[in-house]
Parts: structure tokens; C-alpha cells; sequence
């Protein structure tokens, strides 16, 4: 059995996948696995993983269902003590295995968090992203006061965007708490998926540890499905944080639902920055109008907006300075 899984979602993923896997071949801690979920791709992808023939990767085939899907295939699947995740055109850093294992597992901890780098396609590093909290230990006792306040989205700390970072591909899991979350993941969750999982990981775990060593190569592709804008959007967004708000109700955690409204916000301007890049500027108002409609910032105090790009979103709609809002966000 090995030490730990590494669970790849694939979904035409031809051109990028053997970098994704020869990132975790080449690293210096052998006991693992490597996943390969084939999500129903069209183009050459489960070919190209197949013909590695190697012994430590197995592939496995299903009908496109969408990357949360293949999270909870990977998970039914591994047979690690731990697991970790990868997406198809992203890399680990050399040399992070044996560091990764060692920190979860000298302290017993269910998960543990790093940093990750956001890398161009030709290697350039842009930025190394950390999280808000400082390295060590988090009991459940310390949960209350030092985890829980911005576990979903962070409405106190200056300079963090999120204090606990939502990707799930800079983590390390023990795969009893993956597989113990099974059943809330929503594979129609289309957005948001990554603040769905981490916030649920958070909520049933007893220890957590802060590692802000950047373990993660997260590569920006200028094809990448989140740059583009569809209608569907607003509707995908409301039915993941639906499924969110249901989900943590069962908590009775006074601050969740607070964040929840913040990180509510947070979305809709991003929806608005990418209809900005993909639409005209009567298109976009359209798009607009109907956020509004939503009264998200009815209840937001500027105070708790962290982010500059949210504090300018909800200063210059507040007001209704459309055009210069839509020019600033085409660029921003």
C-alpha cells in the first residue's frame, strides 16, 4: 500500500499531461501512486498516459462529469495513508514529497497547507502565493479564534485574499478525511468547487498545519476555461454557494455566514471582470443590471472588503460609475 495518492483530473489534457506526471515521477520520495481520472477526453490523452506503462500510475476512464467527479472517483480510488491533488497542466516543485509527508505526519494532522507559485507557460514565476496564517500547529482548540474567523473568505486580516488558501492541489490530505467528505461534494457544483472542499476539509478536521513553503506550480494558459465568460455563470455560482450555505448551516458557526456574504461579493466581481474582457460595453451592463438585481453589497461594510480590487468594485457600483468601472476591470 502506498504512503501517499496523487490524484490527477484529465480532461484534454494531450499537450500538457506528461510534464503534470513526469513533475511527480522525478521527485525523491517513491512511495506513491499516481491517479490519472480520464474525464471522458476527446483528444489523445488516456493514449499518452497508457503508454507510460509504468507501475505506479493507473488510469482510469469515465464519461465527462466534470472536475468535482473526478475528485470523488480519485478519492473512492486511492489507497494511500495520504492524498494529494493535480491539475493536468500544472506541476510540483522538485523535491517536496519527503517535506510534505514529514509535515502532516510528525504531528498527526489531517491536512496540511503550502504556498504554490503562479508560473507563466515559458517558466517565468509571476508571483508565490502564501497563506494569511503563520507556519504551525492548529488544534481544534484554536479553531474558534484563529482558524474559523476566515476559514471561507477573509474579512479581517489586512493583505490576504484568503487566509487559508482555497486551492486543494497545495495540500496534503489524510485520505480518511477525503474519503469521510464524500458525500457533500456535488459534482453538479461547477464553480467555487475549491472553497466547497477546502471549507468542508477545514470543518471535519481536528489539526491542521501552516507550512508557507511553495510546493506548487500553478501555470497560467492563456486558453484557460476560467478567462472566458458565459451567461451560465451567475447561475453556476448561485447553485455552488447554495450547496455551500446548506452545507455549513449544520455548523452553527456565528462568523460562516458573514463570509459567506463577503465571498458572495467576491465572486460577482470577478463574473463582472470577466464579462468586462469578453463583452461590449452595453453587453456587460446587461450582465451588471442583473447582479444588482442580486443586492449583493446590501449588507457589506467597506471596512471588511480586503481585497483593492473589491474595495474599488464596490465604491465605483455603489455609485454607479459604469463606463469607468467597465474600462478600469477590462484591464484590471
Amino acid at each position: 500500500m502506498p504512503k501517499l495518492s496523487i490524484i490527477i483530473p484529465c480532461y484534454n489534457s494531450e499537450k500538457t499531461i506528461l510534464t503534470t506526471i513526469n513533475s511527480i515521477l522525478s521527485q525523491d520520495f517513491p512511495d506513491f501512486e499516481i491517479l490519472i481520472i480520464n474525464d471522458g477526453s476527446t483528444d489523445n490523452s488516456e493514449k499518452v498516459c497508457r503508454e507510460l506503462k509504468n507501475p505506479k500510475i493507473k488510469v482510469y476512464t469515465k464519461e465527462n462529469g466534470r472536475v468535482v467527479s473526478s475528485y470523488i472517483y480519485g478519492i473512492k480510488k486511492a489507497k494511500g495513508e495520504y492524498s494529494m491533488f493535480c491539475d493536468s497542466d500544472d506541476t510540483f516543485k522538485p523535491h517536496v514529497f519527503k517535506d510534505v509527508i514529514n509535515t502532516i505526519s510528525k504531528d498527526s494532522a489531517d491536512m496540511a497547507s503550502f504556498g504554490y507559485d503562479l508560473v507563466t507557460e515559458d517558466g517565468k514565476v509571476l508571483h508565490t502565493i502564501l497563506n494569511g496564517y503563520k507556519n504551525g500547529i492548529y488544534n481544534k482548540a484554536d479553531y474558534k479564534t484563529h482558524v474559523l474567523p476566515n476559514v471561507i473568505f477573509n474579512t479581517s486580516v489586512k493583505g490576504s485574499y484568503y487566509t487559508l488558501l482555497v486551492s486543494r492541489c497545495c495540500k496534503v490530505y489524510k485520505t480518511s478525511l477525503l474519503k469521510s467528505i464524500i458525500e457533500f461534494l456535488n459534482p453538479k457544483c461547477y464553480q467555487m468547487e475549491d472553497n466547497i472542499f477546502t471549507t468542508l476539509c477545514v470543518l471535519n478536521s481536528s489539526k491542521i498545519v501552516i507550512s508557507n513553503k511553495s510546493i506548487y506550480n500553478y501555470i497560467t494558459n492563456s486558453n484557460t476555461i476560467s478567462k472566458g465568460f458565459s451567461p451560465l455563470l451567475i447561475d453556476q455560482y448561485e447553485y455552488s454557494f447554495n450547496h455551500l450555505q446548506k452545507l455549513i448551516k449544520d455548523y452553527d458557526i456565528p462568523n460562516l455566514p458573514e463570509q459567506l456574504t463577503y465571498m458572495r461579493f467576491d465572486f460577482y466581481r470577478v463574473i463582472f471582470r470577466r464579462a468586462c474582457k469578453a463583452l461590449s460595453f452595453k453587453k456587460t451592463m446587461e450582465i451588471l443590471k442583473t447582479i444588482r438585481k442580486l443586492k449583493i453589497t446590501a449588507h457589506l461594510k467597506v471596512s471588511k472588503i480586503m481585497a483593492l480590487k473589491n474595495k474599488v468594485f464596490y465604491i465605483l457600483e455603489r455609485v454607479h460609475f459604469d463606463y469607468p468601472l467597465y474600462l478600469l476591470f477590462r484591464k484590471f
